[in-house]
């Protein structure tokens, strides 16, 4: 099996397990661990620094099909949020930031995009199975949902299962 052959196939298999159980799930890890980012433009150096507010993260790559169709809905749902003083973070796995660049700009992507360290180390501390995987994450970092899979995330049911999760958890750090 070539390694070319091996990617496309385990792709083949995420993005159809995404499929398969997409919906909300109990979250766990319960807390943001302190997972490595890469150095961009004077960002956090570990996720764990990341909220300082309420905190809806959307984990994706440019290489998973589903992930690149949400986004221009998270987006849309960041503007939603801000009202209700919730921040949206798309955190990247990808390895070729040039690609990743070239995806945010075309779409117009403005949300806060810290790219990990390392994908397999990323899945492992997110208790992670697929891509996406969105997180809902307490100000003082507890992660209190999770929704696995696509999602329209510019709907009203998205907006309202972001806030019922994050509604008592609005107090800044």
């Amino acid at each position: 099996m070539t390694p070319a052959f091996a990617r496309r196939w385990l792709i083949g298999v995420v993005i159809a397990t995404t499929h398969a159980i997409a919906g909300p799930t109990e979250p766990s890890p319960t807390q943001l661990p302190p997972l490595p980012l890469r150095a961009t433009t004077g960002g956090p150096e570990l996720l764990s620094e990341l909220p300082q507010r309420p905190t809806v993260l959307n984990v994706w790559a440019t290489w998973c099909g589903p992930c690149r169709k949400e986004m221009p809905a998270l987006q849309a749902l960041a503007g939603r949020l801000e009202t209700h003083g919730i921040d949206v973070v798309a955190l990247s796995v990808d390895d070729d930031l040039k690609l990743m660049d070239e995806f945010l700009r075309k779409y117009g992507i403005t949300l806060p995009t810290p790219v990990a360290v390392s994908a397999s180390e990323t899945f492992r501390q997110l208790d992670a199975i697929a891509l996406p995987v969105t997180y809902y994450i307490a100000a003082d970092g507890r992660i209190v949902g999770k929704y696995l899979g696509a999602r329209e995330w510019d709907q009203d049911d998205a907006l309202q299962d972001i806030l019922d999760a994050l509604g008592g958890h609005s107090a800044a750090r």
